[in-house]
């Protein structure tokens, strides 16, 4: 589970500086896709799982199921519902 670490990049002032998390890490992925998710203006996250490759699904307080998905490199390839 790595929902403390999705959730503090949603909040992030500045996400793009401040993941404190080593690069590459599971933690690290999730504060980038939490960043990256705030930026959809959706519903508010409840909970953010790391799933296969470079994704993380992401569960909202709207009730709906995302994936938040990234290319080899950790470039965004997409925000999409699950």
């Amino acid at each position: 589970m790595v929902t403390a670490e999705f959730i503090e990049g949603y909040n992030a002032s500045e996400p793009d500086i401040d993941n404190p998390y080593l690069w590459s890490s599971d933690a690290w992925l999730a504060y980038l896709a939490g960043a990256d998710f705030a930026k959809r203006g959706t519903s508010a996250p409840i909970r953010a799982k790391k799933s296969r490759g470079n994704v993380i699904r992401v569960w909202t307080a709207g009730g709906n199921e995302w994936r938040v998905e990234y290319t080899g490199h950790y470039g965004l390839k997409g925000v999409v519902r699950a």
